[in-house]
């Protein structure tokens, strides 16, 4: 998503995984105020960031006014900006997979109608049904190029897993590491099935047992009503 930092030109990756907003600005050129210093975690490491007060951070639909966000200078070369929750938290998401389209308000088309389970820092949970009943929580993350399992899902069912090799990966952060990767079995979410595609193995944390990237955000409409804690999937056009 293209948008504009302090009136400078940016652009973001739509991260519903991310809490935080992170800018990767290396040279500091992005005009900011430094306001102190934390550290952030991507699925393959840690770094630390800055936090700066932004002036204005503007994205079309999307305006979050003056804010306080991660920036990253020492990311590798893989690292992302990211448009996280403390901006997507205040608004109604309907994210068109297939036609790779996003509104900021959810129409009564797709009435976001079911409960949405959110975690203490905003993140966004969804019952995924696998072949055999057996339902998991699942991360609903748009900034993951790739949906990834929890290694111990693979251990357990390994009826739903056909083995692929391995492959690179990078993080929102840069750093990169070399992952088992599997084809998965169909599985559902709501009453929509999900076909079968690759998936990334790693070891997750607590709460969720899958992350939902792109493979499989890409197979339906979303309806994410993030201030109702509201939701719906839909294979229709809307």
């Amino acid at each position: 998503m293209d948008g504009t930092v302090s009136g400078t030109p940016h652009r973001f990756v739509l991260d519903s995984g991310g809490a935080t907003t992170q800018i990767v600005d290396p040279g500091a050129l992005i005009p900011a105020l430094v306001v102190g210093e934390d550290t952030t975690e991507g699925l393959f490491g840690r770094a630390p960031v800055e936090l700066v007060v932004l002036s204005d951070l503007t994205v079309p639909g999307l305006t979050a006014g003056g804010r306080t966000v991660h920036r990253l200078r020492s990311g590798g070369a893989g690292a992302r900006s990211l448009l996280g929750l403390d901006v997507l938290g205040d608004h109604g998401l309907l994210l068109d997979g297939p036609a790779a389209t996003l509104h900021t308000t959810v129409t009564g088309e797709l009435a976001a109608n079911l409960p949405l389970e959110r975690g203490p820092r905003g993140h966004c949970y969804l019952p995924v049904v696998l072949p055999g009943g057996r339902v998991v929580r699942a991360l609903w993350d748009t900034g993951a190029d790739i949906t990834v399992v929890d290694r111990e899902l693979v251990t357990s069912h390994p009826e739903l897993f056909t083995a692929l090799g391995s492959a690179s990966g990078t993080d929102a952060l840069g750093a990169t590491a070399v992952t088992d990767v599997c084809r998965m079995e169909g599985y559902g979410i709501a009453d929509v099935y999900f076909s079968s595609h690759r998936v990334a193995i790693g070891h997750l944390p607590e709460p969720f047992t899958m992350v939902l990237g792109y493979p499989t955000l890409r197979q339906a409409i979303w309806s994410m009503d993030l201030p109702s804690g509201r939701w719906a999937v839909s294979r229709a056009n809307v």
